[in-house]
């Protein structure tokens, strides 16, 4: 299927975006770049002295588009703190570009700024981009960022009472035996992509203790393929929130890479947000600068054709160590949505 959005008017791209994000953002800026490029939203600045870290940031990562046409709109009940963030947006992101529409939207109003000219978003609009996007598989957006993060939250109680009896099985395994078990771990996850059951309670503990080991965890991220993302995603939204605390953070890790792959940038940075200690994975920094620079999923799959062709036969996923980044500021999603136009 396509995953282009026809859009032909600003009520029908004020609509369009809870969708592309996953939930309805409030005092935020979202930039659409028209064709396949990314979309991002950012917290909306808070002082004036806040603007020109906003406006940098913004304008490094979608100049490298240059040329490509763009959407800037503002969601804000304040219309001061919308255009003071829109004004000094459009001066530099509108130099050598067509740049339009350019909203400010309070509640389903919205005000067009190039022409000064104000409109509702009519309910049968948004009733059939919902629609869209529900044939599409999507489900639908959530009333607030906050309201995303919650549904990571679920009940560890029954896996939490079987981690004990799990890791002492796995420390008591032989080197053979563990490398039997990363093939076990490989094995569940191509049953539930073929078949997507929710793990039982044994198999999901099983796979989450596996999981704290490097080798295993390396052949679970190394494994990962943007056209299975979508599918994988719903496992590891599972795993994380039915983890109990101490093994939660790689699930969530993983969670959030094949949300970026699936192109749900914002699912990604609540991911990301849910893990206590991010300086103990790599991917985490990996993945923050990823979504902080916009990068298409895309390159995943280029840097695995590539990294296929330099492996030695029988060498084994997961053996290499994912080079780190600095982690990104908060506040800031940049969803790989599929492209507008």
């Amino acid at each position: 299927m396509d995953d282009a959005v026809t859009v032909t008017s600003p009520g029908e791209l004020v609509a369009l975006v809870p969708h592309l994000l996953g939930f309805r953002p409030a005092e935020s800026m979202v930039c659409l770049a028209f064709g396949n490029a990314p979309v991002a939203r950012v917290d909306l600045p808070t002082s004036e002295s806040d603007i020109p870290a906003f406006v940098s940031a913004l304008a490094e990562v979608y100049g490298r588009l240059s040329g490509t046409p763009m959407a800037l709109v503002a969601f804000s009940e304040d219309p001061h703190r919308a255009l003071q963030a829109l004004g000094p947006l459009v001066d530099r992101l509108g130099q050598g570009r067509q740049l339009g529409p350019v909203l400010w939207v309070k509640g389903d109003e919205f005000t067009e700024l190039n022409t000064v000219t104000r409109g509702r978003v009519d309910p049968e609009v948004a009733m059939r981009m919902g629609a869209e996007f529900v044939f599409r598989g999507a489900v639908a957006p959530k009333a607030s960022r906050d309201d995303l993060a919650a549904e990571l939250h679920g009940d560890p109680t029954n896996i939490e009472a079987m981690v004990p009896d799990a890791t002492r099985r796995f420390e008591s395994l032989e080197l053979s035996d563990r490398v039997r078990e990363c093939g076990w771990v490989q094995g569940r996850l191509q049953q539930f992509l073929g078949d997507r059951r929710d793990l039982d309670d044994a198999d999901a503990t099983r796979l989450l203790v596996a999981l704290a080991d490097s080798q295993a965890y390396g052949v679970v991220v190394m494994g990962l393929r943007r056209e299975q993302a979508a599918v994988g995603r719903e496992l590891w939204l599972d795993l994380t929130r039915r983890a109990p605390g101490s093994l939660r953070d790689r699930p969530a890790s993983v969670l959030a890479l094949t949300s970026w792959l699936d192109g749900k940038g914002a699912h990604a940075w609540v991911a990301l947000d849910a893990i206590s200690h991010p300086e103990n994975l790599p991917l985490t920094r990996v993945l923050s600068r990823a979504l902080e620079n916009a990068l298409d999923p895309a390159v995943w799959d280029r840097v695995h054709e590539r990294r296929a062709a330099s492996r030695p036969l029988g060498a084994m996923p997961g053996d290499r160590t994912i080079p780190g980044h600095e982690r990104s500021r908060p506040g800031r999603e940049s969803p790989s949505a599929g492209p507008t136009r």
